[in-house]
């Protein structure tokens, strides 16, 4: 077996296993009249209930042209990169395997993003929080986590330890979700849209 995989899964075991404080509850978040932000959405992975949400608020973009394969695709991930250092959003958002898309940015070029990062269901969250914490600007790189208690794909125990490592990081737990994160109250996704902008 390879060893720097046995290393990693030690590591992630013992940190699903360790007692971690529990993040905000998705319900105790409420309007504050934070001054508005533009996001820049990543479509894949979002899924289509919180995509129409996104669709209809002020000041958001959404990144089209990237496809389903867009980490290993340099095309999509050109076009992405240049989609973002020209909008120059103040807040990023992706689902589940958008984190990736994210990640793969950061390590290219640490300039590329200065802004905060929202994520919904993350996976490769490791990778993301391991760029983030060798970046000059992860001060400014504030990153808040929608994630369900019941996710199979990314254990609420690890992303609890993940966010426990990263001082800019902060944890949204959703108590009635799995990996699907859409959210049929489009006042919650504002709700933590206005979360992220304080």
């Amino acid at each position: 077996m390879n060893p720097a995989f046995l290393e990693r899964m030690l590591k992630q075991q013992q940190m699903s296993q360790q007692n971690h404080p529990k993040g905000i509850s998705i319900s105790n978040l409420g309007f504050t009249h934070s001054k508005p932000k533009s996001l820049l959405i990543i479509p894949p992975g979002m899924g289509k209930v919180n995509m129409s949400h996104f669709q209809d608020m002020k000041g958001v973009s959404i990144a089209n042209g990237i496809n389903n394969t867009y980490v290993n695709d340099n095309s999509s991930f050109q076009s992405f990169e240049h989609t973002m250092t020209t909008l120059k959003p103040d807040v990023l958002v992706a689902g589940s395997r958008g984190t990736a898309l994210i990640t793969r940015i950061l390590s290219h070029n640490s300039d590329a993003y200065k802004g905060s990062i929202l994520l919904f269901g993350p996976v490769h969250l490791r990778e993301l929080i391991d760029t983030l914490k060798k970046s000059p600007y992860s001060k400014r790189n504030k990153l808040v986590i929608v994630h369900g208690t019941h996710d199979t794909n990314e254990r609420i125990e690890t992303v609890r330890g993940l966010v426990a490592t990263y001082s800019h990081a902060t944890l949204i737990e959703a108590t009635t979700k799995g990996h699907d994160m859409g959210f049929d109250n489009k006042q919650t996704v504002i709700n933590v849209v206005d979360f992220v902008s304080l």
